[in-house]
Parts: C-alpha cells; structure tokens; sequence
C-alpha cells in the first residue's frame, strides 16, 4: 500500500513540475517576448512529434526546453526528451547555474534516464552506466553499470561505447 502512495505522490510531483514549468515558459516568454518557437512548433509537440522536437532542441536550450522535454517524455514516451530532462536538471540547473535541487528533483531525473533507457535511448543508457559506476545519485552497483553499457552498445549498433572516454570508437 505504500508503495502505491509513493507512485501516487511520484506522479503528482511530477504533474506539478510539469504544469510549473509551462507556466514559468509561458509567462517568461509573454514578459520578455522571447519566445523561439512559433505556434506550428510548439502544436506539433503538444501533440507528440518527435521531428517538431528535435527541431525546437536544436534551437532552444536550458530550462527553455524542459517543459517541452517534459511533455514528450511523460505523454508521448520520447527518449531523447528524458534524456535532456536530465541533462537540463542535473548539467543546466545544478552543475552550470549552481542551484540547489532536492533529493525529490534528482530523483525524478534518474527516473526519466531510467525510462529513457527503457525506450532505448543510448544517451540515457550510458549516462546510467556512468552514474552506477560512479555511484553519483545511485547506489554504486558494477552489475547494473555493465547492464546499461551493454544496452547501449547494442542500441547503437557497431560503435563501441565507453563512457570513461567522451569519444566513439569504430
């Protein structure tokens, strides 16, 4: 039963994130009409596609794109959106910015990288790999590093890939 309450308490942070970064996007956006995307854009997102998102990826950056990350991760399953979703929390918010981020907050990201790997996203699998190695965020576990490695080795194909290295090699 507390296992259900946990996942149930999960789900409604996560939804709370979710409608707080919108808002943030919306109302930043509407204040510094800044906003990058156009109306085309950002629907094709809302109703799931992938190209759309990788295009506003390429050309909106950070925070900016957490909602939209957020959107295709939770509703359309996108792995490459819950790869960035951690990358955005983690690398922008904490490393780059040097904002304080909760246990809560890492780990919703962990879980994004956990079902990004699940989807087969490669980044997603070595980050996962990196950070059981590592211990970083995770219970150090060698097994469960090897696990995602060798995931992410038969997600992409010939490459062979070390995440001790920041290169690819053939």
């Amino acid at each position: 039963m507390r296992d259900i309450a946990k996942r149930l308490e999960n789900k409604k942070n996560t939804s709370l994130l979710i409608v707080l970064c919108v808002f943030c996007f919306k109302c930043n956006a509407q204040n510094n009409n800044m906003l990058y995307v156009n109306d085309s854009i950002e629907s094709h997102i809302l109703r799931g596609d992938n190209n759309a998102y990788n295009i506003l990826s390429e050309k909106v950056y950070g925070i900016n794109l957490l909602p939209y990350a957020l959107i295709m991760a939770s509703s359309y399953n996108y792995g490459l959106a819950c790869y960035d979703i951690y990358t955005i929390i983690i690398e922008e918010m904490h490393d780059k910015n040097n904002l304080s981020i909760d246990s809560l907050l890492i780990e919703a990201a962990i879980n994004y990288l956990i079902k990004g790997a699940d989807l087969n996203n490669w980044n997603c699998c070595i980050e996962l790999s990196y950070l059981y190695e590592k211990g970083l965020f995770v219970e150090q576990s060698d097994k469960k590093s090897l696990m995602y490695l060798e995931r992410a080795k038969s997600v992409k194909g010939k490459y062979i890939i070390e995440h001790d290295e920041s290169v690819e090699k053939e």
